[in-house]
């Protein structure tokens, strides 16, 4: 029980390694984008908002963004009034990439890739102040909710490990004091 205990250990440990590498990777040009698009000043908004028919890129920006935060409906109309939603940017700061399907985070990759251009920051950046840190935001979560998805099954198996040791553990000390009990006995 001790070596299946100790093996469990160690590969408890490999998969918490893995795990964190991954998450390593990704994390701070995630932190970087929440920040990026807490920066953006709410007349930048205003400005994309009173636009009549926004150019190409910012509207490819805006229904990345849209789709991400689960809106299906990615019209100008619905564009300017998600703009105008009191706290629309700690909405987006505070979005958790967790709750992306994969269906979801697949169809906002066909957009990326279709309207690669209008991701690009320099683009973005020469369409609108706020464009380029939307963008930026919308790749990274793409990004993390693909690393997400690729661990999960790590994670799954990470949980089983944990699970098994603790098993083994309270095995191990169940047999301990068993065997304390019969040395008193027997002594």
């Amino acid at each position: 029980l001790q070596k299946r205990s100790a093996v469990e250990a160690v590969n408890l440990e490999r998969r918490k390694e893995t795990i964190d590498a991954e998450l390593a990777e990704i994390g701070p040009i995630l932190k970087e984008a929440q920040s990026a698009v807490g920066s953006i000043r709410p007349e930048a908004l205003s400005e994309i908002r009173a636009l009549r028919a926004p150019p190409d890129v910012i509207r490819d920006i805006l229904e990345g963004v849209l789709l991400l935060m689960g809106v299906r409906d990615t019209s100008w109309v619905c564009m300017r009034s998600f703009l105008a939603r009191r706290g629309v940017q700690e909405e987006i700061r505070n979005f958790d990439a967790r709750r992306l399907t994969p269906e979801l985070r697949h169809s906002v990759e066909v957009l990326l890739k279709k309207c690669a251009d209008s991701f690009n920051p320099k683009f973005a950046r020469r369409a609108s102040v706020a464009a380029a840190p939307l963008a930026a935001w919308v790749q990274a979560n793409v990004q993390f909710a693909k690393v997400l998805e690729k661990i999960a099954p790590l994670e799954k198996e990470q949980a089983a490990l944990k699970r098994s040791l603790e098993g083994t553990q309270v095995a191990m000390k169940k047999l301990s004091d068993d065997l304390n009990t019969v040395d008193k006995r027997v002594a």
